[in-house]
This record gives C-alpha cells, sequence and structure tokens, in this order.
C-alpha cells in the first residue's frame, strides 16, 4: 500500500499539472495570445502532447486508486485473519493453563506450550510485516496497526518465552521426584515449581488477550462490522469447548460401534 499511495500522489500532481498546461494551449489557440507556428513547434502539437501526458496520468491514476482499494481490502482481511489466529492460540493457551490447574491429577507435559507458541511467534511476524499504509497519517485503524505492532514486542513477544520457564519447572520438579524416590514423570500441577509457573501464565496471559480482543474489535470498527468479531469470538470459543467435550464423546460413541 505504500508503493501506492506514493504512486498516486505523484500520478495525481502531474495529471493536474497537464491538465491545465493542456487547458492552457487550449485557451492559447482560441485567443491566438502566443503563435506557435514553425516547422518544429505548433499550438495544435502542443495541444496534443500537453492532452496525450495528462490521459496517459490520469488513467495511471485511476488504476492506482483501484489497486489502492483493492490492496486496502486485502491488507484488512490479512490483518483480521491473523489476529484472530493469535486470539485462538493464545484462548487454546489459556483454556490448557486453567484446565490443568483445575485437574490436579493430570500430567503436566514440558512442552505443554511449545506448540501454541511456536504459532503465536508466526502470526507476530506476518503481523508486523503488514502494510497497511494510508492518505492519512491520521487514519484510526493505521495507527491502531502501528500501535498493536508495537504492543507485541514489548509485551507479547516476552510472553512466548515463557514456554521455557514451564519446560524448566517440569524438569526441575522431576529431579526433586527423583530425589524423593518418587515418579519423575508424575508431574502434576500440584508439583511446586510447576504450579507457580503455570499460575503466573494464568495471570500474565488473560490481559494479553484481551488486548487481543480489543484490536480485533477495533480492526472491525473500523471496517463497518464486516467481519462480526464478537459473533465469531462467540463461535471460536464454543467450538474450542466442544472440542473437549460433545466432540470427544460423540467420537467415541461412534467408536464403539466397531468394538
Amino acid at each position: 500500500m505504500y508503493t501506492c499511495v506514493k504512486t498516486i500522489r505523484f500520478s495525481a500532481i502531474f495529471s493536474v499539472l497537464f491538465a491545465i498546461l493542456t487547458y492552457i494551449v487550449s485557451v492559447n489557440i482560441e485567443s491566438g495570445f502566443i503563435q506557435l507556428y514553425s516547422i518544429w513547434m505548433s499550438n495544435n502539437f502542443a495541444l496534443t502532447v500537453a492532452g496525450g501526458v495528462f490521459t496517459g496520468f490520469f488513467v495511471m491514476l485511476l488504476c492506482e486508486v483501484q489497486k489502492y482499494f483493492e490492496n486496502k481490502r486485502k491488507a484488512e482481511d490479512d490483518m483480521f485473519a491473523h489476529i484472530v489466529t493469535l486470539y485462538y492460540q493464545m484462548y487454546t493457551i489459556y483454556r490448557n493453563i486453567q484446565d490443568y490447574l483445575a485437574h490436579k491429577s493430570e500430567k503436566v507435559p514440558k512442552n505443554l506450550l511449545f506448540y501454541n507458541m511456536g504459532i503465536i511467534e508466526q502470526e507476530m511476524g506476518l503481523i508486523s510485516a503488514i502494510d497497511y499504509t494510508t492518505f492519512s497519517k491520521k487514519n484510526m485503524l493505521s495507527l491502531s496497526q502501528k500501535g498493536f505492532c508495537k504492543w507485541i514486542n514489548e509485551n507479547l513477544r516476552p510472553f512466548t518465552n515463557s514456554k521455557y520457564s514451564l519446560a524448566i519447572a517440569v524438569n526441575q520438579d522431576g529431579i526433586s521426584n527423583v530425589k524423593e524416590g518418587k515418579d519423575p514423570n508424575s508431574i502434576t500441577s500440584t508439583s511446586p515449581d510447576t504450579h507457580k509457573v503455570l499460575s503466573i501464565l494464568a495471570q500474565e496471559i488473560q490481559p494479553l488477550l484481551n488486548k487481543v480482543d480489543q484490536q480485533l474489535q477495533t480492526i472491525d470498527n473500523a471496517c463497518g462490522g464486516r467481519y462480526s468479531w464478537q459473533l465469531r469470538k462467540q463461535v471460536l470459543e464454543k467450538s474450542w469447548e466442544s472440542i473437549l467435550t460433545d466432540t470427544f464423546k460423540s467420537f467415541l460413541e461412534k467408536g464403539s460401534e466397531y468394538l
């Protein structure tokens, strides 16, 4: 979009300049103020050249304006899609942490956060790479996107490193179990270090999740409710719950037919 904006401004300026020049030449032909009749130059030739250049720049201007709006729509769609993916991965992490804290007998894998955090890191790079340059420097969505990218680098990126903190906590609790003669693989949310890390993550991720939610709502508002974010949010969160409950139960019930 940055290139489109520059090209539109360039072609608009020269379209205006050559439109004025074409008008001046045409008026000069009628008034005869300046006579340009020689073997090398004439008023008609000047009018043809000025009019032709104006037409070329004007056509380019129209094409670039159309391209700008197409790129703007695509940038908004990409922005929303990547941030939705970001939200879903963060929400999955949040629910996993809550589930392990609630089900104290479940073993906590040390790589619990690696898959989702990996996707989050990928999406952060894609979001920051989106070119959303508009004509107005005060465009609400453009300013919001720049602020969100800054927030990602300052707040969300450091949070992704917490996947290593959980892995270290699980390993440390495993070492403690070995020293106490217990099973090193039976680490749950009641294990001291693992419980601390999960509790900290549960507190830290909530405001981060709310920030991503706010950004998605900002995009939806700026685009006239095109994405219906609140409805999608409800469907997304409900589908995650159904994966853990209804879908799993129905799968087992269907599988019983083959047993």
